[in-house]
């Protein structure tokens, strides 16, 4: 089963201003007087490059759920956790540190092989819960609650 992600508001800021920079890179480019064509061409085509790079990973970010493991994909970007090593699920936590695969805040956090961990955001958190507990329904689930100090 395929579920693509959710992209918030964030997140599409971010690639927007991504976007403009490489943009403004190439742009600019234009304007250096004292360089070479061939420097210039080089410089433009890196930029080019960095920039489709950046738009493949917005475009194709996806997961896939089989019956043995759950498959992130994000642009050139790939990883598969065996259903088997997951220890728990934590809906609704967002995590900032290695690579993830989510261009949304409030997915779920998969926790593998008792340190490891992935990030996704899939457009409905609670489907894909019901799809997971469906193929394995011993994995513990665990909903992230927030604290707010008041």
């Amino acid at each position: 089963m395929k579920f693509r992600t959710r992209r918030d508001n964030t997140f599409k800021l971010i690639f927007l201003g991504i976007s403009i920079l490489f943009a403004l890179l190439i742009g600019e480019s234009f304007l250096f007087v004292n360089f070479s064509v061939s420097y210039i061409f080089l410089f433009d085509s890196i930029m080019v490059v960095l920039w489709l790079f950046v738009i493949w990973i917005f475009l194709d970010t996806s997961y896939e759920l089989t019956d043995k493991e759950i498959s992130a994909r994000s642009g050139p970007l790939f990883r598969s956790v065996s259903l088997e090593n997951i220890d728990k699920v934590i809906v609704g936590q967002t995590s900032w540190d290695g690579i993830k695969f989510a261009l949304a805040k409030g997915g779920l956090l998969i926790k593998y092989k008792k340190a490891k961990h992935l990030y996704i955001s899939p457009k409905s958190n609670d489907d894909f819960i019901e799809a997971l507990k469906s193929k394995a329904p011993s994995i513990e689930i665990e909903y992230y609650k927030r604290h707010l100090l008041k």
